[in-house]
């Protein structure tokens, strides 16, 4: 696949494969879109993949009700935009999140940039090098007006969905900032064996019975 399919298209697909089931099911079996990323892992080579990953991605963000089960090991993600999608489902004292192990991904394909919603409010700093955008989406952000970057995310509602998900052994072509990855480990990103164990002392602090 070359080019994006349409969204009424993908939705219809995903439907046909049955994909808005996989989360719901103790051992779902593979579907054919399953089967198509299999078949592409380790493949890092866009000319070769096109958006064939971005397609299935979006299926499965567009049909399914988290991605609390998806593999995404081993596959070129630069395309694929995560922002704001639960990577992650709780089941009673149970965590299932998805795996990204050895893939290429950049950072700002998963932190949030923009707002989510309509901005409602703004306040320049006296000096002009910054700005505070207030949105309705329950966030507040601050901006580095030279760069357009933004610098600060202030919020009451989680804007990093990946709570016990394995970023093991990224790719080396991966685009992630050491910034990036502390504030990843700071909503349970595993990235190393010490990431895991504190993720499971946090599980059992807040599950002690599970």
């Amino acid at each position: 696949m070359n080019r994006p399919i349409p969204v009424y298209i993908r939705r219809f697909i995903g439907e046909i494969a049955g994909e808005q089931y996989q989360t719901e099911l103790p051992c779902p079996p593979p579907t054919i879109l399953m089967q198509t990323l299999d078949n592409l892992r380790g493949k890092f080579d866009e000319q070769k993949t096109g958006y064939t990953v971005w397609n299935i991605v979006n299926i499965w963000k567009e049909t399914r009700p988290n991605l609390g089960t998806a593999d995404l090991s081993r596959l070129n993600l630069l395309k694929t935009g995560l922002q704001y999608e639960f990577c992650y489902y709780r089941k009673d004292c149970r965590y299932n999140s998805a795996c990204f192990d050895n893939s290429i991904i950049a950072d700002k394909f998963f932190l949030p940039q923009g707002h989510n919603s309509s901005v409602s409010s703004l306040a320049f700093h006296p000096k002009g090098k910054t700005m505070i955008s207030g949105s309705w989406d329950n966030t507040i952000k601050v901006w580095d007006l030279n760069t357009g970057k933004c610098l600060a995310t202030m919020t009451s509602l989680p804007g990093i969905l990946l709570a016990g998900c394995s970023f093991r052994n990224l790719h080396p072509d991966s685009q992630l900032s050491a910034e990036a990855k502390n504030i990843m480990r700071q909503y349970g990103v595993i990235f190393d064996e010490n990431d895991e164990k504190r993720w499971n002392e946090a599980i059992h602090r807040a599950f002690p019975e599970g």
